[in-house]
């Protein structure tokens, strides 16, 4: 067993299989430990004639009903063990998928600063290992905790009744184990907790490898990462050596215990059996009852075992609990009123007034500094800078990724932070840098936004976004499935289709990140049109590093070094007033005729 805050619940939400689990367990327990040695050793002491009737009268007269008695209680035991099972086992399971359900949920919450702390593959572990072990402890670590506390006491007592002196030997092993089991078992949640972390930088580094394997070959660093990898996985065998040892231990330890006591019942009891009545006045034993203790000691044979995997147990569950506390427990930094309102019959007004914004873990180092323009609906804005000008930091704020001071952007004139977060995020559709896909079909991928995809939109933003020819072109066309990440499609592939994918959403601001850098001009102004054409009355955003993409925008803001605004006005308006933005086009142009050296 194992408790904690979020898993206490489990036991309340599960208690009738619990309560099933433990009912039949008494059934099994009573039926299968207690009463087979009884009718055992009446069967031999009456084949032996040391009943009150002879031999004869037994076999005829009692032999029979004893061993149909016997097959029932063994036909009620196997029933009853699958009930217990069903119990027990039925609460691990189900609370293993809540416990994953409820970490999915919580990691769909997390802001973007959790992740950039924590990697993808060290947060799978948690996920895989530390569930399952906390599921064992739920039901195969409470059973057995019920099943010693049942079946303990049940069998001394009737052990007692037989041999007193002869159960004094067996209670020593049990008090040894509970005192070693104490020490040894903080000693193993230490243990078991670097081998789950040695476990998660072994996951989280095999799956960066493999993510980035086109990389690993560009560079020829195979032999490096293998290299690498085997540094991390040999101390990851390290920590589970050092845990097994231990664990190991302590069990050969438990072992040496019981067997010793095993050892002295059987030199002890075949004493009382040779000497039927002792000098010091103790009943001395037939062969029937020394049988019967032989049998209930065998039976609790299972329960001594059981407590040194009940510390085993619980000291990994324990350790588990904790990680997996770490995330639950988690709290989104994100801010949300308790009044926000909902962002209804959004035009697409957007108004910075004097933003400024540094990055949680900055300190004093801002990404953005007091940055004010207005962006009126329908518009269509470019955004331009130098790399590391704080353009995508800009738009992410849009998106509410992060908080921001009160009454630095305001969305149809209400500050954004008035507003419920889903709601703005609703409204804004987004094309980031990386265009991630996900490994389904390219209709899904498309239709991310909807269960129920419509064929003839998913076609009709294909065809806007240039992409409709290519995806014709696949053998499956648009049930076409893509490889993890995309990786099945080219940049340019996946760039429109993560556009695609943008516009079936049909929000009422579209944000472009550099969206369109890994297409041919011609397939950038084809598209560029079609967007126009389309978009006429909502607000589309696009940040490009080429003039050719936004010259013809509406408005274009210019960012300067220290994300600074440098200037916001049309094309013409800029090239007169703009340095930074007259000298990028210059630069550009004389690219495009072949004309600059870059030095």
């Amino acid at each position: 067993m194992v408790f904690g805050h979020n898993v206490n619940k489990y036991y309340l939400r599960y208690w009738y299989l619990y309560l099933l689990g433990i009912l039949a367990l008494i059934v099994v327990d009573y039926a299968n430990s207690v009463i087979p040695p009884q009718i055992i050793s009446k069967i031999i002491d009456g084949l032996n004639g040391e009943l009150d009737v002879t031999r004869e009268v037994f076999v005829n007269t009692q032999l029979n009903p004893l061993i149909i008695k016997l097959v029932v209680i063994l036909a009620i035991s196997f029933v009853c063990r699958a009930l217990w099972r069903i119990g027990f086992f039925g609460v691990g399971f189900r609370a293993a998928r809540d416990m994953r359900h409820e970490l999915f949920a919580k990691s769909l919450t997390l802001s973007q600063s959790f992740y950039s702390d924590n990697k993808v593959g060290g947060l799978m572990s948690y996920y895989i290992n530390d569930v399952q072990s906390v599921r064992e402890s739920l039901g195969w670590g409470t059973m057995m905790v019920f099943d010693s506390i049942f079946l303990i006491p049940m069998v001394l007592y009737n052990m007692f009744k037989v041999n007193w002196l002869v159960t004094l030997l067996c209670l020593i092993p049990l008090i040894l184990i509970a005192v070693l089991g104490g020490v040894v078992g903080m000693y193993m949640e230490k243990k078991y907790k670097a081998r789950q972390d040695s476990f998660e930088r072994l996951s989280d580094y095999t799956q960066e490898s493999i993510s980035g394997i086109r990389v690993v070959k560009a560079f020829v660093r195979e032999a490096q990462e293998l290299r690498d990898f085997q540094k991390i996985n040999k101390n990851n065998e390290k920590v589970n050596i050092e845990y097994l040892k231990l664990s190991v231990l302590f069990n050969v330890l438990v072992e040496v215990l019981i067997w010793t006591v095993y050892f002295l019942i059987v030199i002890f009891g075949s004493l009382f059996v040779l000497n039927k009545t002792s000098n010091d006045g103790l009943n001395g034993l037939t062969v029937g009852e020394l049988t019967a203790l032989v049998a209930y000691f065998d039976t609790l044979l299972w329960p001594m075992f059981a407590i040194g995997d009940i510390i085993n147990m619980h000291s990994r569950g324990t350790a588990s609990l904790k990680r997996l506390d770490f995330i639950l427990d988690q709290k989104s930094d994100l801010i949300e009123k308790e009044d926000a309102v909902e962002l209804k019959d959004f035009k697409g007004n957007i108004k910075f007034d004097h933003l400024s914004f540094k990055y949680p873990d900055s300190k004093d180092i801002y990404a953005l500094n007091d940055i004010s323009f207005e962006i009126k609906a329908g518009e269509f804005i470019g955004i331009i800078g130098r790399t590391g000008s704080s353009k995508t930091t800009l738009v992410n704020l849009l998106l509410r990724l992060y908080n921001i001071e009160p009454n630095e952007i305001f969305l149809d004139g209400i500050d954004i932070m008035d507003y419920k977060i889903k709601d703005v995020r609703e409204s804004i559709g987004y094309v980031p840098q990386d265009n991630f896909l996900y490994s389904a079909s390219i209709e899904s991928n498309i239709a991310f936004s909807t269960n129920d995809p419509d064929q003839d939109k998913v076609r009709k933003e294909a065809r806007i976004a240039g992409v409709d020819s290519d995806i014709m072109a696949f053998p499956k066309t648009y049930e076409t499935k893509l490889g993890e990440r995309g990786v099945s499609v080219s940049g340019g592939q996946k760039q429109r289709i993560s556009i695609a994918r943008a516009l079936y959403k049909d929000p009422k601001v579209l944000i472009l990140d550099d969206s369109l850098s890994a297409v041919d001009t011609k397939t950038e102004a084809d598209i560029l049109k079609y967007l126009k054409e389309d978009r006429k009355g909502k607000t589309t955003i696009l940040i490009a590093h080429r003039v050719s993409s936004i010259k013809d925008a509406d408005k274009i803001l210019v960012l300067g070094d220290n994300g600074t605004l440098s200037g916001f006005g049309t094309h013409e308006e800029l090239i007169e007033n703009n340095e930074i933005y007259k000298e990028t086009y210059r630069l550009q142009k004389l690219d495009e005729i072949g004309g600059v050296s870059h030095e």
